[in-house]
């Protein structure tokens, strides 16, 4: 198969730089740790402690089934179109440093565009669901593992197309096509730091510098799209059929709690296995092993390691 085209030649990494370790990425969550608190807390509150609360008290209230789930469905969900609105306005101003490379025709991210399918989505279900004359309760309670199906299901596809040495047919945030299929988890890292996180073009081109040069860094990633992955598909099926079979006051709260729940536990995991996986790439190219490997950008720019 042929290799596709690289992107190194913007990063300014050389072989030079290669030489002592792996190309750098000069990005750090320390001095952001106030706006990550902030912005993981409103969404607690948004999509996981605010449904709840409010389903209970307007339940075993006077109004009526119908009543409490126009109230619930009119507050749910503000946060996030305010954030949908933020990250198209920083994409597509005249001066934005942070458009993927390549990018500059279309403007948006391959994150941007699955964040307006996935509201699309969700308003469709939550119309569905709040439309009859008794709510279709279930259908409503399972926002959060609709949108845990769909990220899941795609991270499962770009885990076997990247071992499937697959190719791109069109581009990808920053990835260009004709080039192999990247992780999935490559990907919303980018976009997610890029814009959300103030990382800019900057984030992205070392991200990809350090992508293409490091074996290890792109087995991780692929490994981090089945553990993902399948994890999301796994919880929102169970989750599912919970909501659907258990009285909705019984089980109400599962819909938008366990989500939680399962992302803080397989965050921490995720944490202590790619620290894991640092060392062992560090210390690979300090050993000569990954340098080599590393220093052929064209052979190793895409390729995939065994899993």
């Amino acid at each position: 198969m042929d290799r596709a085209p690289s992107l190194s030649s913007s990063t300014g990494t050389s072989q030079a730089d290669l030489s002592s370790g792996p190309p750098p990425i000069n990005y750090s969550l320390r001095n952001r740790k106030k706006a990550i608190i902030i912005g993981c807390s409103i969404i607690l509150v948004d999509s996981c402690i605010l449904p709840i609360f409010l389903f209970y008290v307007l339940w075993f209230s006077k109004l009526s089934h119908s009543n409490a789930f126009n109230i619930l469905s009119s507050v749910f969900g503000i946060p996030t179109l305010l954030q949908w609105g933020k990250r198209m306005w920083y994409l597509c101003k005249k001066d934005s440093d942070c458009r993927p490379i390549g990018g500059e025709k279309w403007r948006v991210d391959a994150f941007q565009i699955s964040f307006t399918i996935d509201i699309l989505l969700i308003t469709l279900q939550i119309v569905c669901a709040v439309a009859p004359l008794q709510p279709i309760v279930p259908l409503f309670n399972m926002i959060t593992e609709t949108l845990l199906f769909l990220i899941g299901a795609q991270l499962i596809m770009h885990f076997f197309l990247f071992n499937l040495d697959a190719t791109q047919r069109f581009r990808i945030s920053s990835a260009p096509a004709g080039g192999f299929w990247r992780p999935g988890v490559y990907t919303l890292v980018e976009d997610i730091v890029a814009v959300d996180g103030g990382g800019g073009r900057r984030f992205r081109e070392e991200w990809n510098a350090r992508y293409e040069a490091s074996p290890l860094f792109r087995r991780m990633l692929n490994r981090l799209d089945a553990f993902w992955g399948f994890g999301a598909v796994t919880l929102a099926g169970a989750v599912t059929a919970m909501v659907w079979t258990i009285p909705a006051a019984d089980v109400y709260w599962a819909g938008w709690l366990l989500p939680f729940v399962w992302g803080a536990g397989w965050a921490g995991l995720t944490g202590v296995y790619v620290r894991r996986c640092l060392e062992e790439e560090h210390a690979g190219w300090k050993m000569g092993a990954m340098r080599e490997a590393g220093l052929s950008m064209s052979e190793s720019m895409t390729r995939p390691v065994p899993v």
